[in-house]
């Protein structure tokens, strides 16, 4: 419902065949989950881009948020399997680690920092230009 748009959610990246969120109950400031576009109920079947992903969106959270360490967790959830990407600031977290409601505040900051703002490619069209004509050039006349 995530990934059709039906539940609204912060979306920080996304490739062919993964979204970036922010977790809602999160395990530590920064936690995120990666969505597969297309149901997975096997962790064996996640796409590789899908562990690329996670890597790329665990070094910004790293650099962003000052973060000891990022844990890359698998967790099956209504039948299909997500990626958590975790940050790690002080003592360690899991899976299994209180969760807390996030904040609005927190989710746009955490929003703010970390999306990935894509740009548009420009095309620039090369137009024929018209040959110019030939100026005559007089040499200066002296008085």
């Amino acid at each position: 419902m995530i990934v059709d748009g039906d539940v609204p959610s912060k979306k920080i990246d996304e490739n062919k065949d993964s979204i970036v969120v922010v977790s809602v109950k999160a395990v530590s400031k920064g936690h995120f989950l990666i969505i597969p576009k297309t149901a997975v109920g096997d962790a064996k079947l996640l796409p590789g881009s899908l562990f690329g992903l996670a890597k790329k969106t665990a070094k910004r959270i790293s650099s962003k948020f000052d973060a000891a360490s990022v844990e890359i967790q698998t967790e099956k959830v209504f039948g299909e399997v997500i990626l958590n990407v975790i940050p790690v600031y002080e003592k360690p977290v899991s899976l299994n680690s209180h969760r807390y409601d996030v904040s609005e505040s927190e989710l746009d900051e955490v929003y703010r920092k970390l999306r990935v703002v894509k740009k548009e490619k420009v095309v620039r069209i090369k137009r024929e230009t018209k040959s110019q004509e030939k100026v005559l050039k007089l040499r200066k006349r002296i008085p």
